[in-house]
């Protein structure tokens, strides 16, 4: 399980490093967040804490985010378990 980023309007899937198909799936960056399952993808309300229609002072992990935080040599894999990490606990505190 991963989740994907907003990279302008289309996902970015750090596995691949290129953009994903959401085979029809709609996902507005502003509302979702897309998680990369076995069976394809689902999108999950955006948590609060990541929610800037909801007051957040910032959304979520983008694309570009991603490549600067790779930039300043992080590992693909710590970015991505942290922000997998960060996104499931706040989906439970909202749940």
């Amino acid at each position: 399980m991963a989740f994907l980023l907003p990279d302008e309007d289309k996902w970015f899937d750090p596995d691949t490093g290129e953009h994903a198909d959401l085979m029809g799936l709609e996902a507005f960056h502003k509302d979702y967040a897309v998680e990369k399952t076995e069976n394809g993808y689902r999108r999950h309300p955006l948590p609060r804490a990541v929610s800037e229609r909801r007051g957040a002072p910032r959304g979520q992990l983008t694309a570009n985010d991603f490549r600067a935080l790779r930039g300043r040599g992080m590992s693909q894999a710590d970015i991505l378990s942290m922000n997998d990490k960060f996104m499931l606990e706040q989906m439970g505190r909202d749940g």
